[in-house]
């Protein structure tokens, strides 16, 4: 079904992209396995991971479907040696395509790849100012100087860039600087400081959340923006629930499919079900598609409900309960709005 973007805005174009149950904008994990190791990484590595063979017919599966964007992601995506391979198929399919990557694999035959057939957007981690903060971080020696090099690159072949970065106990004191480098860049800089419960028990990442004094003294200083950060791009402001699983959703390495990357309420498995089933026909995605505000008594009284940018993954990372408000998003709200 095709619609008429001149005709419309685009907030009144997703209406009509949720009222016919399309997937606009699936977040696709093409693996879990990665070359650094993040201090404050969420996820867990899977076993038997899509085949290409696989991927591209998922890829066609989107597309019957009416998927108009893509958003590729690992791990760190470019471990795949086919991960070119799938790039171009999605490119010929007509998707538009966002690149999540850490920056420290682009090699040159990549970098072509993306200056010929250029992404939506390659959104790219940076993790400090300094080599000695960012290699802390991602536990990769050399990781800074390779990302910014990368950064560069992009940015000059005219490639939409986007830096992202996690603010932490370990970077706060670069958060200013972090800001200055990437308008130096030339590049789209979005921050936040949450920090997702990780799928390891054994894990525990509370050390590393900023406290709720620094996180208003960020704002004051304004190396924060918080109108800038924590939203969906695909969320319209008035919006209090996200759209997770009613016009994107997450495909895991292994075919999981799941409503978002952190709500990881298994919906089916890809190398069992084709993708319009498990769209069309998961009673986990129905039971999820029937969530409204009113499942949510304690947020309609809250003054920060507007702004807080609600994730039900977050509840459900905390207490295995996406109808539970996340405590730590509760937090950071306050702590940003106050």
């Amino acid at each position: 079904m095709r619609f008429a973007m001149k005709e419309a805005s685009f907030d009144s174009f997703l209406k009509k992209i949720r009222r016919y149950g399309i997937p606009f904008n699936p977040v696709f994990e093409l693996t879990s396995k990665c070359n650094l190791s993040c201090a404050h990484c969420y996820q867990k590595q899977v076993e038997n991971e899509l085949t290409f063979k696989e991927i591209t017919s998922v890829l066609g599966q989107l597309k019957d479907a009416g998927c108009l964007k893509i958003i590729f992601t690992g791990g760190e995506l470019t471990l795949r040696k086919d991960f070119k391979d799938i790039y171009r198929d999605a490119y010929e399919k007509g998707f538009a395509i966002t690149v999540y990557t850490n920056g420290t694999l682009l090699c040159p035959e990549t970098l072509r790849l993306l200056s010929d057939q250029s992404p939506l957007a390659v959104e790219c981690s940076l993790y400090g100012a300094t080599a000695e903060t960012h290699d802390g971080i991602t536990g990769g020696s050399g990781s800074f100087d390779t990302t910014l090099r990368n950064l560069r690159w992009m940015k000059e072949a005219g490639i939409h860039v986007v830096v992202k970065t996690v603010v932490m106990t370990m970077n706060l004191k670069e958060l200013g600087l972090i800001r200055d480098l990437t308008t130096d860049l030339g590049v789209v800089f979005q921050p936040t400081f949450r920090i997702f419960t990780p799928a390891d028990p054994q894990r525990s990442v509370s050390h590393l959340r900023v406290s709720s004094e620094d996180i208003q003294n960020s704002v004051s200083e304004k190396s924060y923006d918080p109108p800038l950060i924590d939203g969906d791009e695909n969320r319209e402001k008035e919006d209090f629930l996200c759209n997770a699983g009613r016009d994107s959703c997450c495909i895991v390495a292994d075919g999981e499919v799941y409503p978002c990357t952190v709500l990881r309420a298994k919906c089916g498995n890809l190398q069992e079900q084709s993708f319009q089933e498990i769209w069309q026909d998961s009673p986990r995605l129905k039971e999820w598609r029937s969530v409204t505000e009113n499942d949510y008594p304690l947020c309609a009284s809250c003054k920060w409900k507007e702004k807080c940018r609600f994730c039900p993954g977050m509840g459900f990372m905390e207490h295995g309960n996406p109808l539970i408000p996340s405590k730590e998003l509760c937090r950071i709200s306050g702590a940003l709005w106050s």
